[in-house]
């Protein structure tokens, strides 16, 4: 653990803390790194209620209750737009926001796929993870998006399960969509990292990001999807670090 400014990580929409594990793990030779699940998501508490209010209030009590003072916020996707929200909220709170492939705008519906390869999974039925990556593939085309949402699926001796909770996420999925109103939310140094081959973040949302957080700066990782730490986690690993020591 290192000196730096502490660092949490705020993992996507269907994402969990154990995607950023090497991550972290490399981070945290200079900074003292938490990675966590949000509400409704790999092992935190399942809820009812969800939106980005509560996972800003989520967000407030973990600082609390872990003493972490001026935190970098990292967020990617959905985890991007709770770090957008905390600090419009609690700018005090926090020394840097670091967004990843989100812009603070709202998005029009496009996670139904993905709850149709999940929920299209007997999993009293399935005897292995490839054959629900098989199952899953009638709906989900991509082999690297089946295997990010399989890694919600755990096994004990009842057999598979799903982590997150799954219907609450399907009914309220358009809250993750919601975007960020008004103007010069926060002036603190943020930066928004782009991935190259990604449409989350347009060029027409550049001007919508500097109007609401005037001190951003926008990045691109080349050749990267909307899953830029997974698609190019070297030059993505490298950008962080030298946002940190700016």
């Amino acid at each position: 653990m290192g000196e730096g400014h502490p660092l949490i990580v705020l993992h996507g929409f269907l994402g969990t803390l154990d995607n950023w594990v090497s991550f972290g793990r490399e981070l945290s030779k200079t900074h003292k790194v938490y990675l966590i699940d949000q509400r409704n998501h790999g092992r935190s508490p399942h809820s009812e209620v969800f939106n980005y209010d509560v996972m800003v209030n989520d967000l407030l009590l973990l600082l609390e209750e872990h003493e972490i003072q001026q935190p970098v916020l990292l967020g990617h996707s959905m985890g991007g737009k709770v770090a957008m929200s905390f600090v419009k909220k609690y700018p005090e709170q926090v020394s840097k926001l670091i967004v990843v492939d989100i812009a603070p705008k709202e998005y029009p519906q496009h996670h139904q796929r993905l709850f149709d390869g999940m929920t299209a999974i007997d999993l009293g039925s399935i005897a292995s993870r490839q054959e629900a990556n098989t199952k899953m593939a009638a709906h989900v085309n991509s082999e690297g998006i089946r295997q990010f949402l399989l890694k919600n699926l755990e096994r004990n001796h009842q057999g598979f399960r799903w982590r997150p909770n799954i219907d609450v996420l399907k009914n309220k999925q358009h809250e993750v969509l919601k975007g960020l109103d008004g103007e010069n939310l926060s002036a603190l140094p943020a930066y928004f990292i782009k991935g190259g081959e990604s449409n989350y973040i347009l060029p027409e949302d550049r001007k919508d990001i500097k109007l609401k957080f005037p001190n951003a700066k926008i990045l691109t990782i080349k050749g990267a999807s909307h899953w830029v730490h997974a698609d190019k986690a070297e030059p993505f690993l490298k950008t962080i670090k030298h946002i940190l020591r700016d």
